[in-house]
């Protein structure tokens, strides 16, 4: 193996472990985002007549209007 292949391999592995990196950096940041959404949507349902689910089922709007 040439010194350039190991050099080539060494820098795609390095690219894969990034990537996975990145995507489960992304994922545990989703859901720490719901886990945020659901506190606060708790927080709204002790103060209104409204309920956790009925909040989520509203999301897009409340997103929306964000």
């Amino acid at each position: 193996m040439s010194l350039d292949s190991m050099k080539s391999r060494i820098a795609y592995i390095f690219s894969l472990g990034n990537a996975f990196y990145q995507v489960k950096r992304a994922i545990q940041d989703t859901l720490n985002d719901a886990k945020n959404i659901d506190k606060a949507f708790a927080s709204i349902a002790m103060v209104t007549d409204k309920t956790v689910s009925g909040l989520w089922e509203h999301y897009g709007e409340y997103a929306e209007m964000a």
